[in-house]
């Protein structure tokens, strides 16, 4: 019986242990997020028009310019990095899609438009931003 009270104990200090590093960690994640939308709201209508670029140049040439492929490839990488939580699912599946078009060498480019033109549209939604009071 002793034992199963310390064990209760542990087990009890280890559950409050954990939930302070989640609220620590869900705080953190928190500012992130909102960060990250601030930077969308800035920074949209600069990504849109580089999508619409690079779409542009892809009509022309199918992205066998090194230096195109190497700007999308910037400009996939920086999603990750900048807006890695506020993205959405449906635009990361879109995202990886092309970057492993561009790392096989085998761009399709209705593909390819295709997924460029679903960012381009993600990039062109507003977000809104509730104000605290």
């Amino acid at each position: 019986m002793e034992t199963l009270n310390i064990i209760a104990n542990i087990a009890s200090i280890i559950s409050l242990v954990i939930a302070v590093i989640l609220l620590i960690k869900f705080d953190r994640i928190i500012n992130k997020i909102k960060q990250q939308k601030e930077d969308y709201i800035e920074n949209r209508e600069i990504i849109k028009n580089n999508l619409l670029a690079i779409r542009d140049n892809l009509f022309y040439d199918g992205l066998k310019d090194l230096k195109i492929r190497s700007k999308l490839r910037t400009e996939l990488y920086s999603f990750d990095f900048n807006l890695n939580y506020i993205i959405g699912f449906r635009a990361n599946l879109k995202k990886i899609k092309l970057l492993k078009m561009i790392k096989s060498d085998e761009l399709i480019v209705e593909e390819a438009c295709e997924c460029i033109d679903f960012l381009i549209a993600r990039f062109d939604k507003k977000e809104v931003i509730k104000r605290e009071k």
